[in-house]
């Protein structure tokens, strides 16, 4: 009898920051979330910071969007993330900031 084919999909895209990082600095709250992505998630969702860091803990590989060069600064890599999460389509973009080693939310907003 044959074998069947087990076809192999190809790996997964993932973020430029490890998902276990972003966690281990949101658990030590080493994190500085920008002041328009607070407003949007309290306007978004009526959700404060312990909401954010809540929903970060929550972040999943497949929830990863894609990375790019900030527009900011061609230096920092940013991580886009698109998940389901509490009920809400949450869109995210972050870094972790090599000088204060903070993670850093610079857009929390529904998708």
């Amino acid at each position: 009898m044959p074998k069947k084919n087990k076809r192999k999909h190809p790996p997964r895209p993932h973020g430029y920051y490890p998902l276990s990082e972003i966690r281990e600095l949101v658990k030590n709250r080493k994190v500085n979330i920008w002041g328009k992505a607070q407003a949007s998630a309290r306007n978004d969702f009526g959700w404060g910071v312990a909401d954010i860091l809540k929903a970060f803990k929550m972040l999943k590989e497949h929830h990863f969007y894609k990375s790019e060069p900030s527009k900011f600064s061609p230096l920092i890599v940013m991580d886009f993330y698109k998940a389901h999460i509490n009920g809400e389509d949450i869109y995210t973009h972050f870094y972790i900031d090599d000088s204060s080693k903070k993670l850093i939310i610079s857009s929390f907003k529904q998708e």
